[in-house]
């Protein structure tokens, strides 16, 4: 599996519990249409993503 995309209305949030969790954040960054988003390194090295819509 390369990665997996988890839709969120709360990014902010989830980024600082990822973090306060010590998880490896790979990147945030701003997509087409202004959706944020943030990839992370989830167990056995897949890639996940949280990505929200632009408020």
């Amino acid at each position: 599996m390369e990665h997996i995309a988890i839709d969120t209305d709360e990014l902010d949030a989830i980024v600082e519990k990822l973090k306060a969790q010590g998880i490896h954040i790979l990147e945030q960054t701003i997509v087409s249409g202004g959706r944020r988003v943030c990839f992370f390194e989830g167990p056995d090295g897949v890639q996940l993503e949280f990505i929200e819509m632009k408020k």
